[in-house]
């Protein structure tokens, strides 16, 4: 059993380390994408998964 969760902390380590990260001056989507920071909750999904939108989503100008 001890075998089977070392493999899963470790691909849990790989997929993390693979996963490109988004820029300061981009929104991290659920999927993975990233997006502009003036496209966050700006009523268009531009991540395709709708995580840039949230549901109560406020944006002050």
């Amino acid at each position: 059993m001890i075998v089977v969760e070392v493999l899963i902390v470790l691909w849990t380590l790989l997929v993390m380390t693979a996963a490109p990260s988004c820029r300061r001056s981009e929104f991290s989507c659920e999927n993975g994408r990233c997006v502009p920071l003036n496209h966050y909750c700006d009523a268009a999904n531009d991540c395709g998964d709708s995580s840039d939108e949230p549901r109560q989503c406020t944006r002050e100008f």
